[in-house]
């Protein structure tokens, strides 16, 4: 069983995850994560479009693929620089946008590194 892979051959993640949303419960808890899986969803189509290995992608994004792995599987809860870097090594931008009580809606640039705020010396 060394050679299990549960989402069957190589790069059948569309069929894997259909099998999986077949379980109400597993449906249930991927829906209440709606918008994190389509961001996950998105993060690997756009690595599949550039047609890189997750060893390259990580390689552009500096990371390590296993890191790359756990991001693409939904183990982990990338940070805002994390996703601008992944966003980055595709040709895209992240943004952030939200609507406030005006129902005004804002678009906010994530910067790929964290700016750090000039504190002015006492």
């Amino acid at each position: 069983m060394d050679n299990y892979n549960p989402a069957g051959k190589p790069g059948d993640w569309k069929r894997f995850k259909e099998r999986m949303l077949q379980d109400p419960a597993t449906r249930e808890a991927y829906e209440a994560a709606g918008p994190y899986w389509a961001l996950i969803d998105v993060l690997i189509e756009l690595r599949k479009q550039k047609k890189l290995s997750q060893r390259e992608f990580a390689r552009l994004v500096r990371m390590t693929q296993p890191a790359l792995s756990r991001l693409e599987s939904g183990h982990v809860q990338p940070t805002w620089e994390t996703l601008s870097r992944v966003f980055e090594a595709t040709g895209a931008r992240l943004l952030v946008q939200f609507e406030d009580a005006e129902h005004t809606t804002h678009t906010i640039p994530v910067a790929p590194v964290p700016v750090t705020p000039h504190r002015a010396q006492p």
